[in-house]
């Protein structure tokens, strides 16, 4: 249950969060500021952004978010956030997790905020490059898989809500409804 989930608005601003870890969603924010400074003029239906670097918006190595921006007839309303902590991300020791490193490099692999799916397309780089420098891909792939399907349920499941509801303002989000709107 190292796990947890959030929306944010149009702009990346946090406005709903799961019941789970509140040191994961406390980091939301700032994950989404990166993501936000990299990409807010490049970002598409079907895009799925990645990211982990914590001199970048992230927390610590094993902790990955992963974002999804979330479309409607065209327009970004909102973006699916989740973030997992991962069994072992390279680094010095298994579980990267050695509290005695003196450098960030023997700590794992850090990712810098990326596109790990664009248009809907996965990155098969980027993934062989994180499997390449895990010690256990089949259970960073296992964990990572979490973290994805919020995002996806949601884009599945909510045009039929988003009609029900009715359309509102871009950049909002209501915190107050159990609906979101999807691409």
């Amino acid at each position: 249950m190292d796990l947890s989930t959030g929306f944010a608005d149009a702009n990346g601003k946090l406005a709903a969060q799961g019941l789970t870890l509140p040191g994961h969603l406390g980091s939301v924010p700032t994950a989404m500021e990166a993501i936000m400074r990299h990409f807010k003029d490049d970002m598409a239906p079907g895009d799925v952004f990645i990211m982990n670097d914590p001199f970048d918006g992230g927390m610590h190595l094993p902790d990955i978010f992963v974002f999804k921006p979330l479309y409607h007839e065209g327009e970004r309303l909102a973006f699916a956030c989740t973030v997992c902590h991962h069994i072992d991300v390279g680094g010095r020791v298994a579980g990267s997790n050695a509290s005695d490193s003196t450098e960030i490099y023997a700590e794992g692999l850090r990712i810098a905020p990326m596109k790990l799916y664009e248009a809907g397309k996965l990155n098969k780089t980027i993934m062989t490059f994180i499997e390449k420098n895990v010690r256990l891909p089949v259970q960073l792939s296992a964990t990572c898989a979490p973290s994805l399907p919020p995002a996806i349920s949601v884009r599945r499941s909510s045009p039929r809500s988003w009609r029900a509801t009715g359309r509102r303002r871009p950049g909002s989000i209501s915190t107050r409804s159990s609906t979101m709107p999807s691409d």
